[in-house]
Protein backbone atom coordinates (compact mmCIF):
# COMPACT_ATOMS: atom_id res chain seq x y z
CA UNK A 1 0.00 0.00 0.00
CA UNK A 2 1.59 3.31 -1.06
CA UNK A 3 1.68 5.81 1.79
CA UNK A 4 2.13 8.77 -0.59
CA UNK A 5 0.95 9.66 -4.07
CA UNK A 6 3.33 10.11 -6.99
CA UNK A 7 2.73 13.85 -6.82
CA UNK A 8 3.54 14.03 -3.11
CA UNK A 9 6.78 12.13 -3.64
CA UNK A 10 7.79 14.35 -6.53
CA UNK A 11 7.12 17.50 -4.49
CA UNK A 12 9.11 16.21 -1.50
CA UNK A 13 12.10 15.29 -3.66
CA UNK A 14 12.01 18.56 -5.59
CA UNK A 15 11.97 20.66 -2.43
CA UNK A 16 14.68 18.60 -0.70
CA UNK A 17 17.02 18.63 -3.68
CA UNK A 18 16.43 22.35 -4.17
CA UNK A 19 18.16 22.99 -0.83
CA UNK A 20 20.77 20.26 -1.26
CA UNK A 21 19.19 17.61 0.96
CA UNK A 22 19.09 13.92 0.04
CA UNK A 23 15.88 11.91 0.24
CA UNK A 24 15.53 8.34 1.55
CA UNK A 25 12.43 6.22 1.09
CA UNK A 26 11.49 3.43 3.49
CA UNK A 27 10.16 1.05 0.85
CA UNK A 28 9.81 -2.72 0.84
CA UNK A 29 8.60 -3.11 -2.75
CA UNK A 30 5.59 -2.66 -4.98
CA UNK A 31 4.59 0.32 -7.11
CA UNK A 32 5.34 2.91 -4.43
CA UNK A 33 9.02 1.92 -4.44
CA UNK A 34 9.16 2.44 -8.19
CA UNK A 35 7.29 5.76 -7.87
CA UNK A 36 9.87 6.91 -5.32
CA UNK A 37 12.78 6.13 -7.61
CA UNK A 38 11.07 7.74 -10.58
CA UNK A 39 10.54 10.84 -8.42
CA UNK A 40 14.31 11.01 -7.81
CA UNK A 41 14.65 9.58 -4.31
CA UNK A 42 18.34 9.01 -3.59
CA UNK A 43 18.18 5.84 -1.50
CA UNK A 44 15.69 3.01 -1.00
CA UNK A 45 15.78 1.45 2.46
CA UNK A 46 15.24 -2.35 2.57
CA UNK A 47 13.57 -3.37 -0.77
CA UNK A 48 13.06 -6.91 0.54
CA UNK A 49 10.01 -7.50 -1.65
CA UNK A 50 11.59 -6.14 -4.82
CA UNK A 51 10.78 -7.77 -8.15
CA UNK A 52 12.57 -8.31 -11.44
CA UNK A 53 11.12 -5.13 -12.96
CA UNK A 54 12.59 -3.02 -10.15
CA UNK A 55 16.17 -3.75 -11.21
CA UNK A 56 15.88 -1.65 -14.36
CA UNK A 57 14.42 1.25 -12.37
CA UNK A 58 17.30 1.17 -9.87
CA UNK A 59 19.82 1.21 -12.71
CA UNK A 60 18.08 3.94 -14.70
CA UNK A 61 17.51 6.28 -11.77
CA UNK A 62 20.77 5.62 -9.93
CA UNK A 63 19.00 5.03 -6.61
CA UNK A 64 21.15 3.24 -4.03
CA UNK A 65 19.71 0.17 -2.28
CA UNK A 66 20.43 0.72 1.42
CA UNK A 67 20.05 -1.26 4.60
CA UNK A 68 18.66 -4.45 3.12
CA UNK A 69 18.55 -6.11 6.58
CA UNK A 70 20.31 -9.13 5.11
CA UNK A 71 21.50 -10.59 8.40
CA UNK A 72 17.91 -10.76 9.65
CA UNK A 73 17.12 -13.13 6.78
CA UNK A 74 20.35 -15.05 6.20
CA UNK A 75 22.31 -15.14 9.48
CA UNK A 76 21.76 -18.53 11.10
CA UNK A 77 22.81 -17.28 14.53
CA UNK A 78 21.04 -13.91 14.81
CA UNK A 79 18.46 -13.90 12.01
CA UNK A 80 14.70 -13.82 12.49
CA UNK A 81 14.22 -17.59 12.52
CA UNK A 82 16.98 -18.19 15.09
CA UNK A 83 15.31 -16.11 17.80
CA UNK A 84 13.31 -17.66 20.66
CA UNK A 85 10.27 -15.49 19.92
CA UNK A 86 10.09 -16.74 16.33
CA UNK A 87 7.86 -19.67 17.28
CA UNK A 88 5.40 -17.43 19.12
CA UNK A 89 4.84 -15.09 16.17
CA UNK A 90 1.68 -15.36 14.06
CA UNK A 91 1.84 -17.76 11.11
CA UNK A 92 1.10 -14.96 8.64
CA UNK A 93 4.15 -13.04 9.92
CA UNK A 94 6.38 -16.10 9.60
CA UNK A 95 5.18 -16.66 6.06
CA UNK A 96 5.85 -13.04 5.18
CA UNK A 97 9.43 -13.35 6.47
CA UNK A 98 9.98 -16.55 4.46
CA UNK A 99 8.58 -14.90 1.34
CA UNK A 100 10.71 -11.78 1.83
CA UNK A 101 13.77 -13.99 2.36
CA UNK A 102 13.30 -15.69 -1.01
CA UNK A 103 12.49 -12.45 -2.84
CA UNK A 104 15.64 -10.92 -1.37
CA UNK A 105 17.77 -13.94 -2.21
CA UNK A 106 16.62 -14.03 -5.82
CA UNK A 107 16.14 -10.42 -6.89
CA UNK A 108 18.68 -8.56 -4.80
CA UNK A 109 21.26 -11.06 -6.01
CA UNK A 110 20.20 -10.29 -9.59
CA UNK A 111 20.30 -6.57 -8.82
CA UNK A 112 23.84 -6.86 -7.47
CA UNK A 113 24.95 -8.80 -10.54
CA UNK A 114 23.31 -6.21 -12.81
CA UNK A 115 25.24 -3.37 -11.17
CA UNK A 116 22.73 -1.86 -8.73
CA UNK A 117 24.66 0.00 -6.04
CA UNK A 118 24.28 -1.33 -2.48
CA UNK A 119 25.10 0.47 0.76
CA UNK A 120 25.22 -1.72 3.86
CA UNK A 121 23.83 -0.52 7.18
CA UNK A 122 22.22 -1.91 10.30
CA UNK A 123 18.58 -1.09 10.96
CA UNK A 124 18.95 -2.39 14.52
CA UNK A 125 21.67 -4.37 16.23
CA UNK A 126 24.70 -2.18 16.93
CA UNK A 127 27.96 -3.95 16.17
CA UNK A 128 26.42 -6.33 13.64
CA UNK A 129 27.64 -4.65 10.45
CA UNK A 130 30.13 -7.47 9.91
CA UNK A 131 27.21 -9.90 10.01
CA UNK A 132 25.42 -7.82 7.37
CA UNK A 133 28.51 -7.97 5.16
CA UNK A 134 28.77 -11.73 5.67
CA UNK A 135 25.07 -12.13 4.87
CA UNK A 136 25.55 -10.14 1.67
CA UNK A 137 28.15 -12.69 0.63
CA UNK A 138 26.22 -15.77 1.72
CA UNK A 139 22.72 -14.62 0.74
CA UNK A 140 23.39 -12.62 -2.42
CA UNK A 141 26.67 -14.12 -3.64
CA UNK A 142 28.66 -10.90 -3.22
CA UNK A 143 32.44 -11.00 -3.10
CA UNK A 144 34.26 -9.78 0.01
CA UNK A 145 35.46 -6.70 -1.83
CA UNK A 146 31.90 -5.90 -2.97
CA UNK A 147 30.69 -6.12 0.63
CA UNK A 148 33.49 -3.86 1.87
CA UNK A 149 32.78 -1.33 -0.90
CA UNK A 150 29.12 -1.35 0.13
CA UNK A 151 30.12 -0.50 3.71
CA UNK A 152 32.57 2.24 2.80
CA UNK A 153 32.56 3.94 -0.62
CA UNK A 154 28.87 3.35 -1.39
CA UNK A 155 27.73 4.18 2.14
CA UNK A 156 29.61 7.49 2.02
CA UNK A 157 27.94 8.30 -1.29
CA UNK A 158 24.51 7.44 0.11
CA UNK A 159 25.10 9.86 3.00
CA UNK A 160 26.39 12.63 0.74
CA UNK A 161 29.89 12.37 2.23
CA UNK A 162 31.80 10.90 -0.70
CA UNK A 163 34.05 13.97 -0.96
CA UNK A 164 35.18 13.50 2.65
CA UNK A 165 35.20 9.81 3.52
CA UNK A 166 34.56 6.35 2.11
CA UNK A 167 37.87 5.80 0.31
CA UNK A 168 41.54 6.33 1.15
CA UNK A 169 42.58 9.23 -1.09
CA UNK A 170 44.61 12.43 -0.75
CA UNK A 171 42.47 15.27 0.52
CA UNK A 172 39.94 13.09 2.33
CA UNK A 173 39.64 12.65 6.08
CA UNK A 174 41.91 9.98 7.52
CA UNK A 175 39.06 7.94 8.99
CA UNK A 176 40.33 4.36 9.15
CA UNK A 177 40.26 1.25 11.27
CA UNK A 178 42.94 -1.43 11.61
CA UNK A 179 41.95 -5.06 12.12
CA UNK A 180 43.53 -8.21 13.45
CA UNK A 181 43.00 -10.42 10.44
CA UNK A 182 42.03 -9.86 6.84
CA UNK A 183 38.29 -9.41 6.14
CA UNK A 184 38.90 -10.50 2.54
CA UNK A 185 39.62 -13.93 4.03
CA UNK A 186 36.89 -13.89 6.70
CA UNK A 187 34.42 -11.04 7.23
CA UNK A 188 34.26 -11.93 10.93
CA UNK A 189 37.68 -10.24 11.30
CA UNK A 190 35.78 -6.94 11.20
CA UNK A 191 34.99 -7.63 14.86
CA UNK A 192 38.67 -7.52 15.76
CA UNK A 193 39.28 -3.77 15.64
CA UNK A 194 42.71 -2.81 16.97
CA UNK A 195 43.14 0.72 15.60
CA UNK A 196 40.58 3.53 15.27
CA UNK A 197 41.56 6.76 13.57
CA UNK A 198 39.32 9.82 13.05
CA UNK A 199 40.65 12.72 10.96
CA UNK A 200 44.17 11.41 11.40
CA UNK A 201 44.03 11.08 15.19
CA UNK A 202 43.93 7.74 16.97
CA UNK A 203 41.11 7.02 19.41
CA UNK A 204 41.57 3.31 20.12
CA UNK A 205 42.31 2.02 23.61
CA UNK A 206 46.02 1.45 23.00
CA UNK A 207 46.60 5.02 21.83
CA UNK A 208 44.61 6.41 24.75
CA UNK A 209 46.65 4.29 27.18
CA UNK A 210 49.92 5.50 25.66
CA UNK A 211 48.85 9.13 25.88
CA UNK A 212 48.09 8.70 29.60
CA UNK A 213 51.27 6.80 30.57
CA UNK A 214 52.94 9.86 32.03
CA UNK A 215 49.89 10.80 34.12
CA UNK A 216 49.98 7.86 36.53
Amino acid sequence: MPAYTKEEMAAAVEEAHRVGVKVAAHAIGGPAMRWAMEAGVDTIEHANLMEEQDIEVFLRTGAILCDANLYLFFDQEFGFQSRPEWHTLPKWWQEKVRYATEQTRIYQAKALEAGVKFALAIDSGHGFLWREAKAMMEGLGASASQAITAMTKNAAEACGLADEVGTLEPGKQADIIGLEGNPLDDMAHLQNVRLVMKSGRRYDQLSLFESCEGVF
